[in-house]
This record gives C-alpha cells, sequence and structure tokens, in this order.
C-alpha cells in the first residue's frame, strides 16, 4: 500500500512539473510581445514595398543562449535596413529594439524573421531578447543610427 501512495505522488510531482515547464516555454507574442509606440523623439517608417527605387541593406544576426553576433550594429540616418534574425539557440528567442518600436516575432531553433525600418533620428539604441530573464542573462546588443 505504501508504493502506491508514493507512485500518486510522484505521478502528481511529474504532472505539476510539466504544467510548470509547458507554462514557461508560452510562445513570447502571447505573453511579452507587445506593440510599442514609437518614442516622440524617434519616428520609425515602414519601408517602401518590394520593387521600390532604394533596397533595403539586409544585416543578419544570429542568437543562441544567451548572446547576439554581432553585437553592435551601424546604420545611417534615413539608410533602409531589413534585419533578419537567425535562432541559433536550442530555446525561443526573439530580437525587439524598444525605442524604435520594433520587433520580430519569437521564434524557434533553426527559424528566422526580418523587420524592415528605416530610423530618422541618430542614437545608440538597445536590442535585447525580451523573453522574461533573457536579456539579464546578457541577451543584448547595440545599433547605432549615425
Amino acid at each position: 500500500m505504501q508504493n502506491k501512495g508514493i507512485w500518486i505522488s510522484l505521478g502528481v510531482l511529474l504532472a505539476i512539473i510539466l504544467a510548470g515547464f509547458f507554462l514557461l516555454r508560452k510562445p513570447a507574442n502571447q505573453t511579452s510581445q507587445k506593440e510599442v509606440a514609437p518614442t516622440p523623439e524617434l519616428t520609425v517608417t515602414e519601408t517602401a514595398p518590394p520593387g521600390s527605387a532604394t533596397p533595403a541593406r539586409e544585416i543578419i544576426v544570429t542568437g543562441s543562449e544567451y548572446s547576439y553576433t554581432p553585437k553592435n550594429i551601424q546604420v545611417e540616418k534615413g539608410e533602409r535596413i531589413k534585419l533578419t534574425f537567425k535562432n541559433i539557440g536550442a530555446i525561443a528567442h526573439n530580437l525587439a529594439i524598444t525605442d524604435l518600436g520594433i520587433s520580430t516575432k519569437t521564434i524557434a531553433k533553426g527559424d528566422e524573421d526580418s523587420i524592415e525600418f528605416t530610423a530618422s533620428e541618430a542614437g545608440t539604441f538597445t536590442f535585447f531578447c525580451s523573453i522574461a530573464g533573457h536579456k539579464a542573462l546578457g541577451m543584448e546588443g547595440e545599433i547605432e543610427v549615425k
């Protein structure tokens, strides 16, 4: 009889652990992805549609646990940028630049997502993974608009 009680206790404990695991793995676009309005001193404009006269310069950033490569990016004021984030890590990540009001989707290992923008103001802006705890673990970098 004691063995039956131990097995029931272990089953309940396992169920609690699995429930916690799945709750923590919930995609960030449901929990931490928010539409962020541009700051008053900075205007972000969408790039022109495909086939426009000025193509966007593509910058590829890879991310894993818990870093980005490259960690520092430089662009010119008014330059059209296509920022492609590739997740080479084992868990889900994203890339957010809150001061510019932009973010990629939260993506799984091996996936990528792109955002296009034109920053109209010079400055240095932090990009980071908005999944809880990832920025604190060092998953951040800077984009400098000259």
